[in-house]
């Protein structure tokens, strides 16, 4: 791919979670967007693609230098904490094996907390530019000024040109009622709040493993028998105890274990002994096994 092919499938990619991110600020609402994930009329709505990702780094890096170029200075920072760093899940082909493509998702949460009662312009890039450069007149800023809501499924500029005898009202009743939308974000993350203290989930895992004895000793079971399939990087992290159970055997349906998953991370931490499929064959009829 040419450098400005990968310029251009850049930039489409922060001007795409710049508009999506503003429009979630605005309407006090988390959102993710995908990137890698097809949509009618092209493909069956929400169908995986995944694109070719050379440099997950460039991503990573590449969105707070759009925040910077694209948000008002004061609403960079506010920015930046809404904006989730980019999440990179691969795309795997129907044998369960890479197919070297990935779904990028970037999540935006705009928390009361960091929000409060504000809104948020953006500008294009080439404005944000020459801003840097030179003081234009108030009217040409607000010319290439937007001001993105999510509308259902999609996110709308309230400062785009319209043939309304009106244009800004609109805009200028969304305005007024930026103040009721920060309350009731307050409201639902006080109450979204109040169900995880009161959540009981991880006690009753702990509790079905442990038997009640939070404690990994054999007191309550002998065996620990596991059964898994895929297990992608983010989700080992929070495995670490499981070699600590020592299993009496893990039957692993993952084709690409060896290499970045479960038997990966136990090779690492224990020794293990690995019983493949192809070292056993079946030496009766399968009616008389069954």
């Amino acid at each position: 791919m040419s450098e400005a092919a990968v310029e251009s499938k850049m930039e489409k990619f922060t001007d795409e979670v710049i508009r999506f991110a503003a429009a979630c600020m605005n309407s006090r609402t988390n959102g993710t967007i995908h990137f890698g994930v097809g949509d009618k009329p092209d493909f069956v709505h929400g169908q995986v693609l995944g694109v070719s990702v050379l440099d997950k780094e460039a991503y990573v890096n590449a969105l707070p230098q759009a925040i910077e170029g694209h948000f008002e200075y004061r609403h960079i920072q506010t920015a930046k904490m809404c904006i989730k760093p980019p999440r990179f899940v691969e795309v795997l082909n129907p044998d369960m094996t890479s197919s070297e493509k990935y779904v990028i998702e970037v999540d935006i949460v705009p928390d009361f907390v960091i929000c409060q009662e504000n809104f948020y312009h953006v500008f294009r890039l080439d404005t944000r530019k020459s801003k840097r450069k030179s003081k234009s007149k108030e009217t040409e800023k607000e010319e290439k000024k937007l001001f993105f809501i999510r509308d259902h499924s999609s996110s709308r500029d309230l400062l785009a040109l319209t043939t309304f005898a009106k244009p800004n009202e609109e805009y200028n009743r969304f305005i007024d009622d930026v103040p009721q939308l920060s309350l009731l974000r307050k409201q639902a993350e006080e109450n979204r709040l109040s169900v995880v203290k009161s959540s009981v989930q991880g006690s009753r895992l702990s509790e079905m493993i442990t038997g009640g004895s939070q404690s990994l000793d054999k007191s309550h079971f002998e065996r620990y028998l596991i059964v898994t399939n895929k297990s992608h990087l983010v989700q080992l992290e929070s495995l670490g105890f499981i070699p600590e159970l020592n299993p009496t055997a893990v039957l692993d349906f993952d084709p690409e274990s060896a290499k970045h998953g479960l038997m990966k991370h136990f090779e690492e931490q224990s020794t293990i002994n690995i019983h493949l499929p192809v070292q056993y064959k079946i030496t009766e009829a399968v009616e008389d096994i069954a």
